[in-house]
């Protein structure tokens, strides 16, 4: 009878080839759902870290939008109408007063401009310096004019 035991062998060995199929697949199976948790455990990750980046994008693009209006603001505030000043030193008849009036005028315009860029304090500062310089220069022309000889009264150490 060994036809007989034919079908049971091969029932038996088909039975242990499954067997080892379903065993090999099983393990295959655990080693991609493992890698679908590592992977996503990455994905989460990166979207963590792209979500951030994208905020510290916005972040950067307001502060640029932020200090572009500040450089508009800032050149809105520099462009000064001196028609008035302008208008003034021609008023003035002699070279020195027209020197003076103008370095005052400028003087001022320059305060105005510094007192505008209030939220700028480096500039504020800046624009101060250069008034203050200003006005030493003033004093310093109106000290040389001042020591100029009038032509009644001839040079320096002449008589006239």
């Amino acid at each position: 009878m060994p036809d007989a035991d034919f079908p049971s062998v091969i029932h038996n060995y088909n039975y242990n080839v499954y067997e080892e199929m379903a065993e090999k697949y099983a393990e295959e199976l655990e080693a991609l759902q493992k890698s679908v948790a590592v992977l996503t455990v990455t994905v989460a990750e990166q979207s963590a870290k792209l979500i951030a980046n994208t905020e510290q994008v916005k972040a950067l693009t307001l502060g640029t939008y932020s200090l572009a209006q500040s450089i508009n603001s800032l050149e809105d505030n520099v462009a000064i109408d001196f028609s008035a000043l302008q208008d003034e030193v021609n008023q003035n008849t002699t070279v020195d007063q027209s020197a003076i009036t103008l370095i005052n005028g400028l003087a001022a315009k320059v305060d105005e401009l510094a007192a505008s860029v209030a939220s700028e304090p480096a500039v504020q500062a800046a624009l101060n310096e250069f008034a203050e310089s200003m006005r030493t220069s003033r004093e310093g022309l109106a000290a040389a004019v001042d020591n100029v000889p009038h032509p009644d009264q001839g040079l320096p150490g002449q008589q006239p």
